[in-house]
């Protein structure tokens, strides 16, 4: 009888003891919260009824903190919860769950404000920080509004004050500043084209481009691209100089050409050869494969040229010139 008495007094020690380390609190490795203040619980498993306690401010909305392991100590020594350090290496992530409010939606509040103060429909507003990102906690609309607006007509500079979400008493506000640009129409290519390749109007887009960074060499006009070609590879989307295509090669170096020329009392044709490339009105050299003699002439149609009646033409009888 008394050994049973032994036994069952270890076993019911053991027990006690495998379930005092069975409740030890353990520490979490990186939490999420949604509420704005941080728990004893978030920190560590089996923390019993002082899980409930609220031991600091929760980080913003999208941010977090890092607690060090003697941050955790002294901590968990406050409010005398039984939780051993395992090395200085410990540490948790604590990160406030959120919402990102799209950059576009930022962008079309501040536009209806500035259109409202005379900003031009087609300018482009650009915000000072690139970076910006407004976020806000994850149980609440991710809306936002402007409450204050400063716009500067003649610099074009602007500062705003804004909350999210829209229309709660109790929103975070934001500072934002930015400039806005007037804008032109150019037209783009939906997709990359190489050289030789027919622009076609079905293969124009029209973006808004700032004026200020539009070259004053760039194509502005349907008309400098549709029927020309690329001299090198032009890539979708962008700005086009108008140097980077010409109107489609006709005759190409060494083609055999047509040369014409023509007044009001005779026309006179003969072959040449092409001595450069060119397109629908270059001026190209050409030599009469007869005379040997070359003249500019100007490409009119697929390995047709023709010679300026005030200048020179070459014929298999010589150079002659009509006044």
């Amino acid at each position: 009888m008394k050994q049973f008495t032994v036994t069952a007094f270890f076993l019911a020690v053991g027990a006690m003891l495998a379930s005092a380390a069975w409740s030890q609190p353990l520490l979490r490795d990186h939490v999420f919260i949604e509420e704005d203040v941080i728990r004893l619980g978030d920190l560590f498993t089996d923390a019993g009824e002082k899980g409930e306690i609220t031991i600091a401010k929760a980080p913003a909305p999208g941010a977090q903190i890092v607690l060090d392991a003697d941050r955790l100590y002294r901590i968990a020594k406050a409010y005398r919860l039984p939780w051993q350090m395992q090395s200085r290496f410990d540490r948790i992530v604590i990160e406030r769950t959120s919402t990102a409010v799209p950059r576009e939606e930022i962008l079309e509040a501040l536009r209806d404000s500035l259109n409202a103060q005379g900003l031009p429909e087609e300018a482009k507003i650009e915000i000072a920080n690139a970076n910006l990102q407004i976020h806000v906690p994850a149980n609440q609309p991710a809306t936002i509004a402007v409450k204050y607006l400063q716009y500067d007509k003649r610099t074009q500079y602007f500062s705003a004050l804004m909350v999210s979400p829209a229309n709660d008493p109790l929103a975070k506000e934001f500072q934002v500043s930015g400039r806005a640009y007037a804008t032109i129409p150019i037209p783009v290519l939906r997709e990359h084209a190489n050289a030789g390749d027919i622009i076609r109007k079905e293969d124009i887009k029209w973006i808004q481009m700032r004026a200020d960074r539009v070259s004053s060499n760039a194509v502005t006009s349907a008309e400098g691209l549709i029927g020309n070609t690329p001299r090198r590879v032009i890539m979708a989307g962008k700005s086009i100089p108008r140097n980077d295509v010409r109107p489609p090669v006709l005759v190409a170096k060494g083609d055999t050409v047509t040369i014409t020329y023509e007044t009001p009392s005779m026309t006179l044709r003969t072959k040449g050869r092409a001595m450069d490339v060119g397109g629908q009105n270059d001026t190209i050299r050409v030599m009469n494969t007869q005379s040997k003699f070359i003249v500019d002439a100007t490409v009119t149609g697929r390995n047709m040229v023709s010679v300026d009646s005030r200048g020179p033409i070459a014929t298999s009888g010589g150079t002659g010139y009509v006044r």
